[in-house]
């Protein structure tokens, strides 16, 4: 498969899971990519999205160029055209309201987000014209801009109707359209007391409407960007078109700006109307910067004794959590690490961030220190495991003194694995025969000792449960059960494991989680490589595996601030570590924890 293919397997792979447009030639796409590729461009995608939200206040893709531009070294952008002022007059919204939820998009994208940048309607449609830098600009150039849009890109003698009857994308989005205009134009003038075959009739016109506009505004873009490689956040058969899903998991083409987003314990999120989830006794709203920001699953495990607390998803998994009244106003002596570990367990991994370690008087009374301190904490969660370094393991660069650990004391970067396959035990077979398995421990606690440079160093952790659910077809966690491996190395007293198996159950939760260390030759490493194969499965299982761990839907990547605390279930979980510049100050404290 040359990388052009792979390139257009990974962009399939974002379409929501079983959809049917992962089944239609797309060669517009294909054209794109390949052309890309050949001439070494960039990758440019192109989405229209984000006009603004719902208009019914009362209930109401950052991964992939990351992805792109690691796999396959290709400087990888995405712009967006936001539609807002495309539809806003027709749903009732103010241009003054498409200009703050745009501002707020761009402002967000500057900051976080260097892959994205927005383009507005006027840029393509009167090229040339200058920006609007201002509210007052942008909402007196709206209805000019609206007017040129359909007079310059809808064909002569263009008739909705037959449109829709011989368009199959622009009949399922008619559909969609009729779908949320039930929601969004419910409290719309006229539409109190009508009967439904009224309001039916009146939504059916709004919707026509917005597919001409669609048509107009699709047209544009098209033509803007005619080598561009052409997102679409809708269902579609356009074969110019790729349609992929804003949101992971099971939601197919939910769009942000008519959901709200619940994160729940375990990691998993819900979208619904703001008003079902208000209803909803399990969840409760969460304010930051005094606006709105999502909710939350209710849990005691969040509420903590002495201490308010905001707890921050990290996508795609784990969770921050800070102390509210401020970074170190809090001592992370009081905090309930026994809480710290069920959280773990339920959504890996957890940050504790803006905890102070400063010694009392008593403890410089008793001669503690903050090593003491941590070693303390761990042993609140359960046994600290102890190995050939002792109970902690100092994890900084050590150039050639590997101190028996393979590369973990380097600054090269490591194979995806979890801790505790080397640590190995002898244990009677069935028959009476002795085996070499591994003794892994539940839980790492880590602290940061000082901040990883910018950009580098960054510790990786990939979860079992989003992994399984990003599986390309036909491969499931049914398939995956069962499949055992064995590993080899000239490290760690020349270990050789076999039979070992791929999925295990959660010690706890009973879930299926992923067993498995990546291969790592010599082209990879100036220490002992390690020798990975499948046993009874196909060996292009071991390329599926090690492409999906690094995949941004999967994987955290987590840049190390002094003081940060991170508890993770080493079960749940596989771990790394990007390379970083050799003797830098990168210094993490490890414990083991059962």
């Amino acid at each position: 498969m040359d990388i052009a293919d792979k390139i257009l397997r990974l962009l399939r792979s974002y379409s929501p899971p079983g959809e049917l447009e992962n089944t239609i030639s797309r060669p517009a796409v294909e054209e794109s990519v390949r052309r890309a590729v050949a001439s070494g461009d960039s990758l440019h995608f192109v989405l229209p999205a984000f006009p603004f939200k719902s208009p019914n206040s009362t209930d109401k893709a950052r991964g992939l160029c990351a992805d792109l531009e690691r796999q396959f070294q290709k400087t990888t952008r995405l712009s967006i055209v936001s539609d807002g002022i495309v539809y806003n007059d027709l749903l009732n919204v103010p241009e003054e309201t498409v200009w703050r939820y745009g501002s707020v998009l761009r402002r967000l994208a500057r900051d976080r987000f260097p892959h994205i940048s927005f383009v507005r309607l006027n840029q393509i449609v009167a090229s040339g014209s200058p920006e609007p830098t201002t509210v007052e600009e942008y909402v007196q150039s709206a209805a000019s801009i609206r007017k040129k849009l359909v007079a310059d890109h809808i064909p002569t003698g263009f008739d909705v109707k037959e449109h829709l009857k011989r368009d199959t994308s622009a009949l399922m989005t008619y559909r969609g359209y009729l779908k949320f205009l039930r929601t969004d134009l419910k409290y719309a003038e006229g539409r109190k007391g009508a009967s439904k075959n009224t309001v039916k009739r009146m939504n059916s016109d709004v919707a026509k409407k917005m597919i001409i506009r669609g048509t107009a505004f699709s047209n544009a873009v098209m033509k803007a960007f005619p080598d561009s490689i052409r997102l679409s956040i809708h269902a579609s058969v356009d074969e110019r078109k790729l349609p992929i899903a804003l949101f992971p998991g099971k939601h197919s083409f939910t769009t942000p700006w008519h959901a709200s987003c619940a994160f729940c314990i375990d990691g998993t999120i819900k979208l619904a109307t703001r008003a079902t989830l208000s209803e909803d006794s399990r969840y409760q709203l969460v304010i930051r910067d005094g606006k709105p920001s999502h909710f939350q699953e209710i849990s005691s495990l969040y509420q903590w004794k002495g201490v308010d607390i905001n707890v921050t998803p990290i996508y795609p998994c784990g969770i921050i959590i800070s102390p509210r009244s401020g970074m170190d106003q809090v001592s992370i002596q009081g905090i309930d690490m026994l809480k710290v570990k069920a959280l773990a367990e339920l959504n890996s991994p957890v940050v504790l961030r803006g905890f102070s370690t400063t010694l009392s008087k008593i403890d410089k009374d008793r001669s503690m220190t903050e090593l003491d301190i941590f070693l303390k904490k761990g042993r609140e969660m359960g046994p600290i495991l102890p190995w050939k370094f002792g109970e902690i393991l100092v994890v900084k660069d050590a150039g050639a003194e590997t101190g028996g650990l393979n590369n973990v004391l380097s600054a090269e970067p490591m194979p995806f694995h979890f801790d505790g396959l080397f640590k190995t035990t002898k244990v009677a077979g069935p028959n009476g025969e002795l085996k070499l398995v591994p003794q892994p421990p539940q839980f790492q606690l880590f602290r940061a000792v000082t901040p990883s440079p910018p950009d580098t160093g960054f510790t990786l952790i990939s979860s079992s449960r989003l992994l399984f659910e990003n599986l390309p077809s036909p491969l499931s966690v049914e398939t995956l059960s069962g499949l055992t491996w064995c590993c080899q190395t000239t490290a760690f007293n020349a270990t050789k494991l076999s039979n070992l198996d791929l999925v295990v159950s959660h010690p706890t939760l009973g879930t299926p989680c992923l067993r498995y260390h990546e291969p790592w030759g010599r082209d990879k490493t100036q220490f002992d490589p390690t020798i990975v194969e499948i046993e009874n499965g196909p060996e292009e299982l071991l390329n599926v595996i090690d492409e999906l761990l690094y995949d941004s839907r999967i994987c955290y990547r987590h840049s190390w601030r002094k003081g940060d605390w991170l508890v993770n279930d080493n079960v749940a979980m596989m771990h790394t570590r990007s390379g970083f510049v050799s003797g830098c100050t990168r210094e993490l404290w490890r414990l083991h924890i059962d």
